[in-house]
């Protein structure tokens, strides 16, 4: 199976806190809040390429995962309070979809708690990588998701978009241009770099940008505590494609070792 490559020895680094402990397995989303388990999953870099001959799957029951946390930080940081806020938002906005027919607005607003948000999406991108990452990016991602008292992440921000597909991308530490479209567009603005994460009905992105494509930002709203509470706003009108932002004519992706670690899956289709 696709997630045996990320089977690590039973007793490693965690992650997330660095002590060497048991390691669990840690379900990307979290569990309960994925649409799907059954699932026919393929490297980022056979999704990226989008060949068109025979493709190679393997297949979980179980979602994606990966064993490279310990149990306390998969149970206690992450699960106890950090995830179900995750899987909660998740259901509201799927019910928000459900039912978009009976909307007459373009935007709908759903409570949630955005610094718990955030603390859970930065813990399952530590996770989502074969080794402990000694990467700028992943020691700002510890700091935050470690330290309590850290409400926002120093230097990351954190965008979402509705995302209304049955699929599944976990891709982490890619550059992507500040601005799509031309070269020169390319050229005006740099390159930042990004994680991401999208599973119906959310996407989300985590930069060291400031801004992106129009994204509603999440990190905005998290206010002084974890439990502080806020109404975001989703846009129903505006649907971007399936493989955006990571792929598309008007963009160019650059990835290091742990863009070897990314997944793409779907609903495991009934082959003959």
């Amino acid at each position: 199976m696709h997630y045996l490559k990320f089977k690590r020895e039973q007793t490693g680094k965690c992650n997330i806190c660095g002590k060497i402990e048991k390691l669990t397995w840690d379900h990307v989303p979290p569990k309960g809040g994925q649409a799907f388990n059954d699932i026919e999953q393929e490297s980022i870099f056979q999704y990226l390429a989008g060949s068109n001959g025979e493709r190679r799957y393997q297949f979980s029951q179980n979602g994606v995962k990966y064993r490279t946390i310990c149990s306390n930080c998969n149970n206690a940081l992450l699960g106890a309070k950090a995830d179900p806020v995750l899987n909660e938002l998740a259901a509201d906005v799927m019910l928000m979809i459900k039912t978009r027919l009976t909307l007459p607005q373009a935007t709908i607003h759903v409570k949630t708690k955005p610094a718990l948000i955030c603390k859970s999406l930065l813990g399952h991108m530590l996770s989502a990588t074969g080794d402990f990452g000694m990467s700028k990016i992943d020691d700002r991602y510890r700091e935050y998701v470690l330290d309590e008292a850290m409400i926002i992440p120093k230097g990351i921000k954190v965008f979402y978009w509705i995302y209304p597909y049955m699929s599944l991308k976990v891709i982490r530490d890619i550059a992507m241009p500040r601005y799509r479209g031309e070269w020169s567009d390319f050229s005006r603005g740099g390159v930042g770099m990004f994680s991401i994460l999208k599973y119906p009905p959310v996407g989300y992105l985590a930069t060291d940008l400031n801004e992106y494509e129009g994204l509603h930002e999440l990190t905005q709203y998290c206010g002084s505590s974890l439990d502080d509470e806020a109404e975001i706003p989703f846009r129903l009108d505006v649907i971007q494609p399936e493989y955006w932002p990571e792929a598309g004519e008007d963009n160019f992706v650059m990835g290091g070792e742990g863009l070897g670690n990314g997944v793409s899956a779907r609903p495991r289709s009934k082959r003959k």
